[in-house]
């Protein structure tokens, strides 16, 4: 995913209820992962980041995430076991998958997919999206 773009203030009224909010990102490479942290934490909200399937499950009680965005790239039995526990652990969170291609995901395990490979723009507006479900 190419983050060279600038998303510019004033955020956009739904990414604007982000701000103050805990957000968790999963993705095992950690160079995107350090992108789309960035890239999260610059519309004010806090970022939970974590590489493995492992560290969501050992997340602190403390951590409560209004969005969770969860990457393909931790396999497709990993991606499942940790959208299923996303649903039960924090039923009122929003899932967003970042994807390649369509999630092997039963439709009540996520609310909205990107692309992989979107700009910022085009991710920021997943984001957004998912908040609409």
């Amino acid at each position: 995913m190419q983050m060279t773009g600038v998303f510019h203030h004033p955020f956009p009224p739904l990414l604007a209820q982000l701000m103050g909010n805990s957000t968790l990102l999963a993705e095992p490479d950690p160079r995107l992962l350090d992108e789309r942290k960035r890239l999260l934490s610059d519309t004010c909200c806090r970022v939970h980041a974590v590489r493995t399937a492992c560290e969501v499950f050992e997340i602190q009680p403390e951590i409560d995430p209004h969005i969770v965005l969860l990457s393909d790239g931790l396999g497709e039995h990993q991606l499942n076991a940790v959208a299923e526990y996303t649903r039960h652990r924090w039923p009122h969170a929003r899932i967003l998958i970042i994807a390649e291609s369509t999630p092997a995901l039963e439709d009540h395990l996520y609310d909205e997919t990107v692309s992989g490979a979107s700009s910022p723009a085009e991710f920021l507006e997943a984001v957004e999206r998912c908040l609409l479900v």
